[in-house]
Protein backbone atom coordinates (compact mmCIF):
# COMPACT_ATOMS: atom_id res chain seq x y z
CA UNK A 1 0.00 0.00 0.00
CA UNK A 2 1.37 3.67 -0.83
CA UNK A 3 1.60 5.79 2.03
CA UNK A 4 1.13 9.25 1.80
CA UNK A 5 0.22 12.16 3.49
CA UNK A 6 -2.01 15.07 3.05
CA UNK A 7 -1.45 18.67 2.16
CA UNK A 8 -4.45 20.75 3.39
CA UNK A 9 -3.60 24.46 2.20
CA UNK A 10 -1.59 26.38 -0.66
CA UNK A 11 0.96 27.54 1.80
CA UNK A 12 1.82 24.00 3.16
CA UNK A 13 2.01 22.51 -0.38
CA UNK A 14 4.95 25.39 -1.23
CA UNK A 15 6.62 24.06 1.97
CA UNK A 16 6.07 20.35 0.80
CA UNK A 17 7.23 21.08 -2.52
CA UNK A 18 10.06 23.50 -2.38
CA UNK A 19 12.30 21.45 -3.65
CA UNK A 20 10.69 20.58 -7.01
CA UNK A 21 8.28 23.97 -8.11
CA UNK A 22 10.67 26.84 -7.90
CA UNK A 23 10.31 26.89 -11.10
CA UNK A 24 6.65 27.40 -11.07
CA UNK A 25 5.23 30.91 -11.82
CA UNK A 26 3.32 32.79 -9.33
CA UNK A 27 -0.44 32.75 -9.45
CA UNK A 28 -3.38 31.93 -6.81
CA UNK A 29 -3.50 28.25 -6.04
CA UNK A 30 -6.59 27.93 -4.02
CA UNK A 31 -6.14 25.42 -0.34
CA UNK A 32 -5.91 21.78 -2.29
CA UNK A 33 -6.08 17.95 -0.51
CA UNK A 34 -3.97 15.81 -2.05
CA UNK A 35 -2.35 12.86 -1.56
CA UNK A 36 1.10 13.15 -2.26
CA UNK A 37 2.04 9.12 -2.84
CA UNK A 38 4.69 7.94 -4.71
CA UNK A 39 4.90 9.08 -8.55
CA UNK A 40 7.82 7.62 -10.95
CA UNK A 41 6.59 6.95 -13.90
CA UNK A 42 6.10 3.07 -14.06
CA UNK A 43 8.13 0.93 -15.84
CA UNK A 44 8.10 0.44 -19.21
CA UNK A 45 7.61 -3.78 -20.44
CA UNK A 46 9.50 -3.13 -23.78
CA UNK A 47 10.31 -0.62 -25.85
CA UNK A 48 8.19 0.75 -28.20
CA UNK A 49 7.68 -1.22 -31.45
CA UNK A 50 9.25 1.55 -33.74
CA UNK A 51 10.68 4.67 -32.97
CA UNK A 52 13.78 6.59 -31.11
CA UNK A 53 13.43 7.99 -28.08
CA UNK A 54 14.05 11.61 -27.61
CA UNK A 55 15.37 11.72 -23.88
CA UNK A 56 19.22 11.20 -23.71
CA UNK A 57 18.52 8.34 -21.23
CA UNK A 58 16.15 6.58 -18.61
CA UNK A 59 17.27 8.91 -15.64
CA UNK A 60 17.50 12.72 -17.41
CA UNK A 61 13.58 11.46 -18.56
CA UNK A 62 12.41 10.66 -15.18
CA UNK A 63 13.89 13.81 -13.03
CA UNK A 64 11.90 15.74 -15.77
CA UNK A 65 9.10 14.33 -15.29
CA UNK A 66 9.15 14.64 -11.40
CA UNK A 67 9.76 17.93 -11.40
CA UNK A 68 7.12 18.22 -13.99
CA UNK A 69 4.69 16.32 -11.68
CA UNK A 70 4.88 17.65 -8.77
CA UNK A 71 4.41 21.23 -10.71
CA UNK A 72 1.19 20.07 -12.47
CA UNK A 73 -0.20 18.25 -8.96
CA UNK A 74 0.39 21.56 -7.08
CA UNK A 75 -1.49 24.09 -9.90
CA UNK A 76 -3.75 21.89 -11.70
CA UNK A 77 -4.90 19.17 -9.30
CA UNK A 78 -7.86 20.07 -6.56
CA UNK A 79 -10.50 19.01 -4.12
CA UNK A 80 -12.04 22.35 -4.08
CA UNK A 81 -15.36 21.73 -5.53
CA UNK A 82 -14.73 18.06 -6.10
CA UNK A 83 -17.39 16.77 -3.92
CA UNK A 84 -15.03 14.99 -1.74
CA UNK A 85 -12.94 13.27 -5.06
CA UNK A 86 -10.59 15.55 -7.13
CA UNK A 87 -10.65 17.57 -9.98
CA UNK A 88 -8.40 19.06 -13.14
CA UNK A 89 -8.89 22.58 -12.28
CA UNK A 90 -8.30 25.31 -15.29
CA UNK A 91 -7.19 28.54 -13.73
CA UNK A 92 -7.38 30.54 -17.02
CA UNK A 93 -11.10 29.81 -17.17
CA UNK A 94 -12.85 30.58 -14.05
CA UNK A 95 -10.97 27.76 -12.60
CA UNK A 96 -13.62 25.69 -14.01
CA UNK A 97 -12.83 21.61 -15.80
CA UNK A 98 -13.33 20.01 -18.79
CA UNK A 99 -13.62 16.15 -19.57
CA UNK A 100 -10.21 17.11 -21.53
CA UNK A 101 -8.94 17.78 -18.47
CA UNK A 102 -9.84 14.69 -15.88
CA UNK A 103 -8.77 12.32 -19.07
CA UNK A 104 -5.37 14.28 -19.57
CA UNK A 105 -5.20 14.21 -15.60
CA UNK A 106 -6.01 10.28 -15.62
CA UNK A 107 -4.05 9.63 -18.24
CA UNK A 108 -0.60 11.07 -16.58
CA UNK A 109 -1.90 9.89 -12.96
CA UNK A 110 -1.73 6.32 -15.00
CA UNK A 111 1.47 6.42 -16.26
CA UNK A 112 2.61 7.73 -13.09
CA UNK A 113 1.12 5.22 -10.87
CA UNK A 114 -0.41 7.14 -9.37
CA UNK A 115 -3.35 5.33 -7.90
CA UNK A 116 -4.70 8.01 -5.61
CA UNK A 117 -5.26 11.08 -7.81
CA UNK A 118 -5.89 8.31 -10.89
CA UNK A 119 -9.46 7.58 -8.63
CA UNK A 120 -9.93 10.71 -7.06
CA UNK A 121 -10.10 12.36 -10.96
CA UNK A 122 -12.34 9.40 -11.96
CA UNK A 123 -14.63 9.71 -9.07
CA UNK A 124 -15.13 13.04 -10.33
CA UNK A 125 -15.22 11.84 -13.71
CA UNK A 126 -18.34 9.26 -12.91
CA UNK A 127 -20.19 11.66 -10.93
CA UNK A 128 -21.20 13.64 -14.13
CA UNK A 129 -21.74 11.16 -16.34
CA UNK A 130 -24.37 11.29 -18.86
CA UNK A 131 -26.99 8.66 -20.38
CA UNK A 132 -23.85 6.96 -22.26
CA UNK A 133 -21.70 6.60 -19.41
CA UNK A 134 -19.62 9.05 -20.65
CA UNK A 135 -18.64 12.70 -19.06
CA UNK A 136 -20.34 15.78 -19.26
CA UNK A 137 -17.59 18.00 -21.17
CA UNK A 138 -17.89 21.06 -18.85
CA UNK A 139 -18.44 21.42 -15.26
CA UNK A 140 -18.43 24.87 -13.43
CA UNK A 141 -15.72 25.19 -10.64
CA UNK A 142 -18.94 24.66 -7.90
CA UNK A 143 -19.54 21.21 -9.80
CA UNK A 144 -22.48 22.30 -11.99
CA UNK A 145 -22.95 21.25 -15.57
CA UNK A 146 -22.03 23.21 -18.10
CA UNK A 147 -21.53 21.39 -20.69
CA UNK A 148 -23.79 18.62 -21.77
CA UNK A 149 -22.57 15.49 -23.45
CA UNK A 150 -19.27 13.34 -23.79
CA UNK A 151 -16.19 15.30 -25.64
CA UNK A 152 -14.95 12.14 -27.93
CA UNK A 153 -10.89 13.35 -27.37
CA UNK A 154 -11.89 13.12 -23.51
CA UNK A 155 -13.78 9.60 -23.85
CA UNK A 156 -11.35 7.99 -25.50
CA UNK A 157 -8.28 9.30 -23.26
CA UNK A 158 -10.17 8.24 -20.46
CA UNK A 159 -10.90 4.70 -21.70
CA UNK A 160 -7.33 4.05 -22.44
CA UNK A 161 -6.44 5.71 -19.26
CA UNK A 162 -8.36 3.20 -17.33
CA UNK A 163 -6.74 0.06 -19.14
CA UNK A 164 -3.54 1.29 -17.77
CA UNK A 165 -5.01 0.98 -14.36
CA UNK A 166 -5.94 -2.30 -15.05
CA UNK A 167 -2.76 -3.45 -16.12
CA UNK A 168 -1.04 -1.82 -13.03
CA UNK A 169 -3.66 -2.43 -10.30
CA UNK A 170 -6.30 -5.14 -11.43
CA UNK A 171 -9.61 -4.94 -10.03
CA UNK A 172 -12.82 -3.24 -12.02
CA UNK A 173 -10.61 -0.47 -13.87
CA UNK A 174 -10.72 -3.45 -17.14
CA UNK A 175 -14.42 -3.89 -17.03
CA UNK A 176 -15.25 0.13 -16.75
CA UNK A 177 -12.77 0.84 -19.35
CA UNK A 178 -15.49 -1.47 -21.53
CA UNK A 179 -18.35 0.46 -20.51
CA UNK A 180 -16.83 3.73 -21.30
CA UNK A 181 -15.16 2.10 -24.97
CA UNK A 182 -18.99 0.77 -25.50
CA UNK A 183 -20.08 4.11 -24.97
CA UNK A 184 -18.00 5.68 -27.55
CA UNK A 185 -19.02 3.34 -30.15
CA UNK A 186 -22.68 3.71 -29.31
CA UNK A 187 -22.86 7.64 -29.31
CA UNK A 188 -19.73 8.70 -30.64
CA UNK A 189 -18.96 7.03 -34.10
CA UNK A 190 -21.19 7.86 -36.79
CA UNK A 191 -23.78 4.66 -38.02
CA UNK A 192 -22.65 3.52 -41.30
CA UNK A 193 -19.75 6.12 -41.69
CA UNK A 194 -17.01 4.94 -39.36
CA UNK A 195 -16.89 8.86 -38.64
CA UNK A 196 -15.31 9.56 -35.92
CA UNK A 197 -18.17 12.26 -34.29
CA UNK A 198 -16.29 15.46 -31.82
CA UNK A 199 -19.33 14.30 -29.69
CA UNK A 200 -21.88 12.72 -28.23
CA UNK A 201 -24.73 14.87 -29.19
CA UNK A 202 -23.23 16.21 -32.63
CA UNK A 203 -20.90 16.22 -34.94
CA UNK A 204 -19.83 13.23 -38.00
CA UNK A 205 -19.47 13.35 -41.54
CA UNK A 206 -20.28 17.64 -41.91
CA UNK A 207 -17.93 18.36 -39.17
CA UNK A 208 -15.82 16.20 -37.37
CA UNK A 209 -12.20 17.15 -35.61
CA UNK A 210 -8.92 14.99 -36.86
CA UNK A 211 -6.86 15.97 -33.57
CA UNK A 212 -9.44 13.46 -31.80
CA UNK A 213 -8.72 10.36 -34.10
CA UNK A 214 -6.35 8.05 -32.42
CA UNK A 215 -5.97 4.72 -34.77
CA UNK A 216 -3.50 2.94 -31.91
CA UNK A 217 -6.50 3.23 -29.27
CA UNK A 218 -8.87 1.83 -31.84
CA UNK A 219 -6.82 -0.86 -32.10
CA UNK A 220 -6.92 -1.76 -28.65
CA UNK A 221 -10.57 -1.14 -28.72
CA UNK A 222 -11.27 -3.88 -30.95
CA UNK A 223 -8.99 -6.33 -28.94
CA UNK A 224 -10.51 -5.52 -25.42
CA UNK A 225 -13.73 -5.79 -26.34
CA UNK A 226 -13.56 -7.96 -29.00
CA UNK A 227 -15.54 -5.74 -31.43
CA UNK A 228 -13.33 -5.70 -34.88
CA UNK A 229 -15.47 -2.93 -35.59
CA UNK A 230 -13.26 -0.69 -34.45
CA UNK A 231 -10.63 -1.72 -36.76
CA UNK A 232 -13.15 -0.25 -39.81
CA UNK A 233 -12.65 3.50 -37.39
CA UNK A 234 -8.81 2.88 -37.94
CA UNK A 235 -9.50 2.31 -41.60
CA UNK A 236 -11.68 5.49 -42.26
CA UNK A 237 -9.45 7.51 -39.80
CA UNK A 238 -6.07 6.49 -42.23
CA UNK A 239 -8.43 7.66 -45.60
CA UNK A 240 -9.48 10.77 -43.97
CA UNK A 241 -5.48 12.01 -43.34
CA UNK A 242 -5.31 10.47 -46.82
CA UNK A 243 -7.89 13.60 -47.72
CA UNK A 244 -5.97 16.14 -45.83
CA UNK A 245 -2.84 15.20 -47.51
CA UNK A 246 -4.71 16.66 -51.21
CA UNK A 247 -5.04 20.38 -49.36
CA UNK A 248 -2.19 20.66 -47.30
CA UNK A 249 0.60 20.53 -50.48
CA UNK A 250 2.64 17.74 -48.27
CA UNK A 251 3.23 19.37 -45.02
CA UNK A 252 2.06 17.08 -43.10
CA UNK A 253 -0.77 19.64 -41.27
CA UNK A 254 -3.99 18.77 -40.64
CA UNK A 255 -6.80 21.45 -39.84
CA UNK A 256 -8.57 22.00 -36.42
CA UNK A 257 -11.88 21.01 -37.91
CA UNK A 258 -12.95 19.60 -41.17
CA UNK A 259 -15.91 17.63 -43.12
CA UNK A 260 -14.76 13.94 -43.18
CA UNK A 261 -13.76 14.73 -47.13
CA UNK A 262 -11.35 16.78 -45.20
CA UNK A 263 -13.11 20.14 -46.91
CA UNK A 264 -13.72 22.86 -44.19
CA UNK A 265 -16.68 22.67 -41.62
CA UNK A 266 -19.10 25.23 -42.03
CA UNK A 267 -18.14 27.92 -38.92
CA UNK A 268 -14.79 26.20 -37.89
CA UNK A 269 -11.43 26.69 -38.27
CA UNK A 270 -9.53 25.49 -41.22
CA UNK A 271 -6.02 26.17 -40.07
CA UNK A 272 -3.37 24.35 -37.78
CA UNK A 273 -3.98 25.80 -34.44
CA UNK A 274 -4.73 24.89 -30.74
CA UNK A 275 -6.70 21.58 -31.80
CA UNK A 276 -4.61 20.28 -34.86
CA UNK A 277 -1.64 20.61 -33.28
CA UNK A 278 -2.28 17.45 -31.37
CA UNK A 279 -2.56 14.93 -34.55
CA UNK A 280 1.53 14.29 -34.58
CA UNK A 281 1.22 12.96 -30.81
CA UNK A 282 -2.17 10.81 -31.48
CA UNK A 283 -0.29 9.66 -35.38
CA UNK A 284 3.15 9.14 -33.21
CA UNK A 285 1.28 6.15 -31.09
CA UNK A 286 -0.18 4.42 -33.97
CA UNK A 287 3.33 4.93 -35.27
CA UNK A 288 5.79 3.51 -32.10
CA UNK A 289 3.56 1.12 -30.76
CA UNK A 290 1.67 -0.38 -33.80
CA UNK A 291 4.46 0.47 -36.55
CA UNK A 292 1.61 1.83 -39.06
CA UNK A 293 3.12 3.08 -41.84
CA UNK A 294 0.23 5.84 -42.66
CA UNK A 295 1.51 7.06 -39.58
CA UNK A 296 4.76 7.51 -40.30
CA UNK A 297 4.44 8.86 -43.54
CA UNK A 298 2.38 11.63 -42.48
CA UNK A 299 5.16 12.18 -39.19
CA UNK A 300 8.02 12.40 -41.84
CA UNK A 301 5.87 15.20 -43.96
CA UNK A 302 6.19 16.71 -40.26
CA UNK A 303 9.04 16.30 -39.24
CA UNK A 304 10.32 17.74 -42.68
CA UNK A 305 8.06 20.82 -42.23
CA UNK A 306 9.00 21.78 -38.71
CA UNK A 307 13.00 20.82 -39.59
CA UNK A 308 12.69 23.74 -42.33
CA UNK A 309 11.25 26.34 -39.85
CA UNK A 310 13.68 25.39 -37.31
CA UNK A 311 12.22 23.65 -34.03
CA UNK A 312 13.31 26.86 -31.79
CA UNK A 313 10.61 29.21 -34.02
CA UNK A 314 7.75 26.46 -34.36
CA UNK A 315 4.78 28.84 -33.63
CA UNK A 316 0.90 28.50 -32.87
CA UNK A 317 -1.16 29.41 -35.78
CA UNK A 318 0.14 27.94 -39.62
CA UNK A 319 -2.18 27.88 -42.56
CA UNK A 320 -2.74 23.60 -43.76
CA UNK A 321 -0.44 24.89 -45.99
CA UNK A 322 2.42 25.79 -43.75
CA UNK A 323 1.90 29.52 -44.16
CA UNK A 324 2.88 31.02 -40.54
CA UNK A 325 0.48 33.43 -38.54
CA UNK A 326 1.52 33.46 -35.19
CA UNK A 327 4.33 33.35 -33.47
CA UNK A 328 4.18 32.42 -29.36
CA UNK A 329 5.77 29.45 -29.30
CA UNK A 330 4.75 27.33 -26.13
CA UNK A 331 4.65 23.45 -25.40
CA UNK A 332 1.25 23.01 -26.74
CA UNK A 333 2.76 22.88 -30.39
CA UNK A 334 6.75 21.82 -29.33
CA UNK A 335 5.37 18.36 -27.65
CA UNK A 336 3.49 16.94 -30.50
CA UNK A 337 6.35 17.95 -33.10
CA UNK A 338 8.97 16.23 -30.58
CA UNK A 339 6.61 13.08 -30.49
CA UNK A 340 6.57 13.00 -34.31
CA UNK A 341 10.35 13.66 -34.37
CA UNK A 342 10.65 9.62 -32.85
CA UNK A 343 10.66 9.03 -36.84
CA UNK A 344 13.24 11.72 -37.95
CA UNK A 345 16.98 10.66 -38.95
CA UNK A 346 17.99 14.63 -37.86
CA UNK A 347 19.47 14.07 -34.64
CA UNK A 348 20.14 17.92 -34.32
CA UNK A 349 16.62 18.32 -35.10
CA UNK A 350 15.64 16.06 -32.31
CA UNK A 351 17.82 17.12 -29.48
CA UNK A 352 16.16 20.48 -29.89
CA UNK A 353 13.35 19.56 -29.26
CA UNK A 354 13.82 17.95 -26.65
CA UNK A 355 15.94 20.70 -24.70
CA UNK A 356 13.27 22.80 -26.03
CA UNK A 357 10.20 21.02 -24.01
CA UNK A 358 12.50 20.78 -20.99
CA UNK A 359 12.26 23.93 -20.89
CA UNK A 360 8.93 25.19 -21.86
CA UNK A 361 6.90 24.90 -18.68
CA UNK A 362 4.42 27.33 -18.41
CA UNK A 363 1.91 28.59 -21.39
CA UNK A 364 -1.36 27.84 -19.12
CA UNK A 365 -3.71 24.34 -18.71
CA UNK A 366 -3.38 23.20 -22.47
CA UNK A 367 0.14 23.71 -23.18
CA UNK A 368 1.25 22.02 -19.69
CA UNK A 369 -0.94 18.95 -20.33
CA UNK A 370 -0.07 18.54 -23.52
CA UNK A 371 4.17 19.24 -22.61
CA UNK A 372 3.76 16.83 -19.79
CA UNK A 373 1.69 14.07 -22.22
CA UNK A 374 4.58 14.45 -24.76
CA UNK A 375 7.09 14.35 -22.56
CA UNK A 376 6.13 10.71 -21.38
CA UNK A 377 5.26 9.36 -25.03
CA UNK A 378 8.92 11.26 -25.98
CA UNK A 379 10.80 9.28 -22.98
CA UNK A 380 9.58 6.10 -24.16
CA UNK A 381 7.45 5.83 -20.49
CA UNK A 382 3.70 6.20 -22.55
CA UNK A 383 3.67 2.35 -22.88
CA UNK A 384 0.74 0.61 -25.44
CA UNK A 385 -1.40 -0.54 -21.96
CA UNK A 386 -1.83 -4.24 -23.59
CA UNK A 387 2.40 -4.48 -23.26
CA UNK A 388 2.44 -2.99 -19.43
CA UNK A 389 3.48 -6.21 -17.49
CA UNK A 390 5.08 -8.03 -20.14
Amino acid sequence: MLAFRWVVSGALAATALFTFVTCVPRQKVPPIAVPQSTHVPIAQGKPYACGKLLAPDRDAAILELDKAYVSWRRIYVTGVGANGQLRIRRPEDQDDTVSEGIAYGMLIAAYHGDRAIFDGLFGYARRYFDGNGLMHWKISSDGRVRGNGGATDADEDLAIALLVAERLWGGEYGLLARHTIEGIWNAEVEPGTNVLKPGSVWGGTLVMNPSYLDPAYYRIFAKVTGNARWNEVVEKSYRMFDSISKHNDGTGLAPDWMSSGAGPAKGQSYDYKYDATRVPLRLARDAAWFCEPRAQKVLAQVNAFFTEQGPLSIGDGYTVRGKKFSTVHNAAFVGPAAASALFSSDDNFRQALWKDLVHLWGGGYYANHLRHLSLLFVSGLMPNPLDIGK
